[in-house]
């Protein structure tokens, strides 16, 4: 979604996961210095626009609080988890490439911190929402396609 709002605003997007996870290791699970994180992410958010898109709750929420608009996709735990499946079982048999090895108890360990996120997501989205915060909530891929020609 985030790259199809990109493409249409002109407006650059970035994953939250390429600011986390150190891209120079070889391996999931290593993660960028804080320090470096945070600076990555504030000149972000210094810029006059930008469009972020993950699923990170505590470190980003400033973002949230500088943003016009908050976009939550809410598919579900079962959908997240079915595709979080069919992302490693692509990469492992070569049909999505992947730069970095991926493991069963890594998989575990993602499906695991997933769930926990998404809980604490939605509260932060009510807790946005009572303060006033613009929060668009869409719940499958026909909300999606309206917001998106909506822009």
């Amino acid at each position: 979604m985030a790259t199809r709002i990109s493409k249409k605003t002109h407006i650059e997007a970035t994953n939250l996961d390429d600011i986390f996870w150190s891209n120079e290791k070889d391996s999931f699970g290593v993660k960028r210095d804080k320090t470096e994180r945070d600076m990555l992410y504030e000149a972000i958010l210094q810029k006059e626009s930008w469009i972020i898109e993950g699923a990170y709750v505590e470190w980003p929420k400033q973002g949230f609080y500088r943003a016009d608009e908050v976009v939550y996709l809410d598919v579900g735990r079962f959908e997240i988890n079915k595709r979080i499946i069919r992302r490693f079982v692509l990469r492992k048999l070569h049909f999505e490439a992947s730069i970095k090895t991926e493991t069963i108890s890594g998989l575990i360990n993602l499906i695991k911190w997933n769930n926990k996120q998404i809980v604490e997501m939605k509260l932060l989205m009510d807790k946005l929402k009572l303060e006033g915060l613009k929060i668009i909530e869409l719940y499958n891929s026909m909300d999606v396609e309206k917001y998106v020609e909506s822009i």
